[in-house]
């Protein structure tokens, strides 16, 4: 962004912040429109079609691309998939394999822990649906271009994973932003600016579920059944340290009011008064979020 680019965004912002009631409306009125789409969404999906297009999510048709080749249907070859990326932006797509991902599992097939990604990127996050696993990544330089060579311009890097093979590797591109994306991302960059992006609660990932007050967590996440621990969100941990031991009797005590209740053992070790220290952590059925500077 150039130095008029920098003034003109700058005059936009503080027109923003004199008109914070017309952001709040607005700032609604973009939410119910998302909770409306997301109802087609739901409705489309339930019948195996695209919300978008209303085809069949397995198929693909010539003409215009659409999102749902994101989902790799029959025929979609890789550059196809770049197709997609550079016309509809990394936000919509993004968003797009979000509310799939979320739907075979809300929050948990959606890595976009902090402190899994590269810190020092813009993004860096996965998430998987099915047999899907997709990686987003830009780095600082990726977004400043890299001055002197053909990939001079912002992009960011893109990887798809198929039943855990390598179906398009990151550097087999740099897929530029959309005017759209670069709007959004200087607006994010921008800490004075009253507008934000975001993917919403219906895209919303393991950050947004660590975010979460642990005392809710605690008082509000059900136990997994025996079998599913691959659909749990968290990993919920006791440690209770007394001089004098606990009785056998009273850790059982808990275990069956767990099994009996639904609640987690910790809840029930709360309860009972033991005052044991709670270690709220992802659950280890997360996708995994790789890098291209470091092999899984």
């Amino acid at each position: 962004m150039n130095d008029t680019d920098t003034i003109q965004w700058e005059r936009f912002r503080n027109s923003l912040l004199s008109q914070e009631s017309k952001l709040k409306a607005a700032e609604l009125e973009t939410q119910a429109a998302a909770d409306q789409e997301y109802k087609v969404f739901l409705k489309h999906i339930k019948r195996g079609e695209c919300y978008i297009c209303g085809k069949p999510l397995k198929t693909m048709s010539s003409g215009l691309p659409c999102s749902h080749w994101l989902l790799r249907p029959k025929g979609v070859k890789k550059h196809d998939v770049y197709k997609v990326l550079a016309s509809t932006g990394y936000h919509r797509s993004a968003a797009f394999l979000r509310w799939h991902s979320n739907f075979k599992g809300f929050t948990r097939n959606i890595n976009d822990l902090k402190n899994e990604g590269d810190p020092s990127a813009l993004f860096h996050w996965s998430c998987t649906y099915e047999h899907r696993h997709w990686t987003f990544k830009c780095s600082r330089t990726d977004y400043q271009g890299h001055a002197g060579k053909k990939t001079a311009f912002p992009h960011y890097h893109f990887q798809m994973m198929l039943a855990g093979q390598v179906f398009i590797k990151f550097n087999d591109s740099h897929i530029p932003f959309t005017d759209e994306d670069l709007f959004w991302i200087r607006a994010d960059l921008d800490p004075h600016s009253p507008i934000k992006q975001s993917f919403g609660p219906h895209g919303s990932g393991m950050q947004d579920a660590m975010n979460v007050d642990p005392a809710s967590i605690l008082y509000n996440t059900v136990r997994s059944k025996e079998g599913e621990i691959e659909k749990a969100v968290y990993n919920i941990e006791s440690i209770i340290s007394r001089p004098e031991g606990i009785p056998s009797e009273t850790i059982q005590a808990a275990i069956d009011a767990s099994t009996k209740s639904g609640e987690t053992i910790a809840y029930h070790l709360k309860e009972m008064g033991l005052g044991p220290k709670i270690v709220i952590s992802p659950a280890e059925s997360i996708p995994e979020n790789p890098d291209r500077n470091r092999t899984r």
